[in-house]
């Protein structure tokens, strides 16, 4: 009983962390469609697959793959300062990779996919920050550190909706609202950073660091490509529309897209919270006992 108070407990903090984000994007929609337009709406729903599609592409599947070695490491200081900052510096590497990238592609262009190079250039931002408030994320929920990573989580992203409400309400631009969101994301990155310094300043090359890499690449890897389905099905619809009817058909369908989606907020909320608390019991008695009706519950 004492794990499922636990699992209770933390899946109260997300809850309110999720409903604290999920609302006020809810209750952003109809501002900004009816101050950008349809098609504006469009823009930002656009903004935010990609951001999506590249945000998997950077974290490499590691938010899944590190629960299992943070789990059979939670006694061991050194590595799990080894596996959060090497967490942060692949990614950050994969950032730097992609800017380039299309850094190059729009010396020779002016848009892609209907989006011009200062939409591309939140996007790439937007990436970052996001990337360093969700390994801090991932990484403390694993320590059971719930209350902490669900404020942290709240902050940025409420904090950016403000800020981007705030500067759309000056220049009634989508490009003014996403200036916002990526300032929210730039101070919360620099808190999630704050309060995981501890693992940053114990941070050192191990001797075994090659196959501690190894080892995490090759239980992360493996989920990237269902990852990437998922999200690339969101694109492809987009796209379609997008060449078939038009940005004003795209922003109806986005808004449609969002709504339908509650369940799946819903059941992510409840289940949040008990993951760590499972994956950090999983040898014990209670922890079987925990984790038995979940995995009944999905058919594993």
């Amino acid at each position: 009983m004492g794990l499922v108070k636990k699992g209770i407990s933390d899946s109260k903090y997300y809850l309110l962390s999720n409903i604290g984000n999920k609302a006020l994007a809810f209750l952003v929609i109809p501002i900004l469609a009816r101050i950008v337009g349809v098609e504006g709406f469009a823009t930002y729903d656009l903004f935010l697959i990609i951001s999506s599609f590249f945000h998997i592409l950077v974290i490499l599947g590691i938010d899944s793959g590190i629960a299992i070695l943070l789990s059979e490491s939670k006694d061991d200081d050194d590595k799990l300062a080894f596996y959060f900052v090497l967490t942060l510096l692949i990614s950050s590497f994969l950032v730097v990779m992609l800017s380039a990238i299309f850094g190059t592609i729009f010396i020779y262009i002016d848009e892609l996919f209907l989006l011009d190079e200062k939409i591309w250039f939140y996007i790439g931002f937007y990436v970052f920050f996001n990337m360093i408030n969700y390994h801090t994320f991932n990484f403390l929920r694993w320590r059971e550190r719930a209350k902490q990573t669900s404020f942290i989580s709240l902050f940025s992203y409420v904090l950016g909706m403000l800020i981007g409400l705030y500067y759309l309400y000056l220049n009634n631009t989508v490009e003014s609202y996403l200036h916002g969101l990526v300032v929210g994301l730039f101070l919360g990155s620099l808190m999630s950073l704050y309060i995981a310094k501890e693992y940053i300043l114990k941070f050192r090359i191990l001797d075994n660091s090659k196959e501690l890499l190894k080892e995490l690449l090759k239980l992360s890897l493996p989920f990237v490509p269902n990852y990437l389905g998922g999200s690339l099905m969101q694109m492809a619809d987009r796209i379609v529309i997008l060449m078939l009817f038009g940005k004003y058909e795209l922003g109806l369908y986005a808004l449609i897209v969002k709504l339908a989606m509650m369940p799946q907020f819903i059941l992510g909320t409840i289940t949040g919270g008990f993951l760590p608390v499972m994956f950090h019991n999983y040898k014990t008695k209670d922890g079987a006992l925990l984790i038995y009706p979940f995995a009944q519950s999905l058919n594993i």
